[in-house]
């Protein structure tokens, strides 16, 4: 037999290196997310363009830019990957015989959304299977890691080794105000200036830069120096300020996802930012390598991909593959 050529001499860690970096654009970071030196992800890096016969990526201002030929690879590759890890998958699952308790931390508004549809499937299908749902920590990353916490939404990109994600939704963003608050009189979208000239409340969330407020990722901002006491109220939850949203000229930098939920229940609406002045929010859902394939863990996790899609609709893609990192 020869010896193999072309894709034939790539394997599926490839594959996952390979849209890896078309998300990160950073070949260090890549390097971080699989745990490996810069040296090694750029052999890898090099691998993938033998095997292609392509560079698939060049040198920008901001980082790689993929080129025309790994645009149009990225979602044959993904598809591979979901039939490669279905293969290796358990054959057989049966929910009614599991008996187990998995931990999913959380602490958007956006969850109890999600979480009562997976709790309808639990409920009929699944009755041995527990959750306990828990807020986020600044140490989510650990808890992970030890196995403390099973599974998290987050907010952000950007991971620790040993750490998968799925994209979840994204959103864009603008503020949570009373019905009848000035800025929901304008009857126009605003600009963060102005939603900047009322008191904030803000929500500690997982991000990038570590445990920021809604805020600094909605505004792009990341700087660590900002004091979280500028806000008028920090919270936890968003569940423990909306009443003062409701009686005060107060603000909140949410997404819009969070406003939908949040007018359902509380007399409040949601103002979008003008066009260009704020980031969207994007939720994954994280989990540890060594429960990837763990066929309850699998399952739940489909469970919450499929009622975020029910409630939020399916990502958008190619939005991921236009963002300058």
């Amino acid at each position: 037999m020869t010896a193999p050529s072309g894709p034939d001499r790539l394997d599926i860690y490839h594959l996952r290196f390979l849209i890896d970096l078309m998300h990160t654009r950073k070949l260090g970071a890549t390097a971080q997310n699989f745990d490996m030196s810069t040296a090694t992800a750029s052999r890898m890096l090099q691998r993938l363009r033998d095997a292609f016969d392509d560079p698939l990526f060049v040198r920008g201002p901001t980082g790689l830019t993929p080129t025309e030929a790994a645009m149009r690879l990225e979602e044959p590759v993904r598809r591979n990957i979901e039939a490669f890890d279905r293969l290796t998958a358990p054959s057989v699952f049966a929910p009614e015989a599991v008996e187990r308790r998995l931990v999913i931390a959380s602490c958007g508004a956006v969850f109890p959304e999600v979480i009562e549809r997976v709790a309808a499937e639990l409920f009929a299908r699944a009755p041995g299977l527990k959750l306990t749902l828990l807020h986020r920590t600044p140490h989510l990353w650990e808890d992970l890691h030890e196995g403390t916490v099973d599974m998290a939404l987050v907010s952000g990109f950007s991971l620790p080794p040993g750490l998968r994600k799925m994209l979840l939704f994204r959103s864009p963003a603008g503020v949570i105000v009373r019905r009848d608050h000035p800025l929901a009189r304008l009857g126009r979208t605003i600009s963060p200036a102005e939603a900047g000239a009322y008191p904030r409340l803000t929500v500690l969330v997982n991000s990038d830069a570590g445990r920021p407020t809604y805020e600094r990722v909605l505004t792009g901002t990341a700087d660590r120096s900002r004091r979280d006491d500028e806000a008028a109220v920090t919270a936890e939850s968003v569940y423990d300020i909306l009443p003062v949203l409701e009686s005060t000229d107060a603000v909140l930098f949410a997404p819009e996802t969070a406003g939908r939920v949040s007018a359902r229940h509380y007399a409040v609406v949601w103002v979008p930012f003008e066009a260009g002045r704020s980031r969207d929010v994007e939720v994954h859902l994280v989990w540890p390598e060594h429960q990837h394939l763990e066929p309850a863990h699998v399952w739940v996790r489909g469970l919450i991909q499929k009622a975020a899609a029910e409630r939020f609709g399916t990502p958008d893609f190619s939005a991921e593959r236009e963002r300058s990192e």
